[in-house]
């Protein structure tokens, strides 16, 4: 669940809100999921990194129609180094046919380690396939482990 420093209030809208993407998200909703997001007035909660970057899965996830709205609500916390909204903007750019630029920002950011996630692989996989060149070896900076998606070693992929 997102955490907030504002008002026991201010904490039960956004439980409220984002329980309900996940659950319109869950049931193929991303219509109801998309509402529920406008339905947020409150400015703080409107620009928290998890929700921008939970709006921008939703809003992908709706097409390509989306892509303005989707630039609006990343340039509005491009400037916090959250790594989530790195991957969100590097997405962003592929689909905006910007493949070179989202390799150079997916390349110039140093990730922390993470286990089994693969988003920044998968980015990495996208860019590859866009530019035709070779997706092994995966960059280092990308920050994931070397197991396959399925759990075991990539030797056996």
């Amino acid at each position: 669940m997102v955490r907030s420093r504002k008002t026991q209030g201010g904490q039960q809208l956004l439980n409220k809100n984002y329980q309900y993407k996940i659950d319109g998200k869950l049931k193929g909703d991303m219509n109801g999921a998309r509402q529920s997001f406008e339905s947020i007035t409150e400015k703080w909660l409107q620009i928290h990194p998890q929700v921008v970057v939970e709006r921008d899965k939703v809003l992908r996830n709706l097409g390509m129609q989306t892509i303005p709205e989707r630039e609006q609500w990343l340039s509005k916390v491009a400037a916090l180094k959250d790594e989530w909204i790195i991957e969100r903007s590097v997405q962003l750019l592929i689909d905006k046919g910007e493949v070179q630029k989202a390799k150079d920002v997916l390349l110039s950011t140093y990730f922390q380690k993470v286990h089994q996630t693969y988003a920044r692989t998968g980015l990495w996989k996208q860019i590859t396939e866009k530019l035709n060149i070779p997706f092994i070896p995966i960059p280092a900076q990308l920050g994931e482990d070397r197991l396959a998606n399925f759990g075991a070693y990539r030797e056996y992929e």
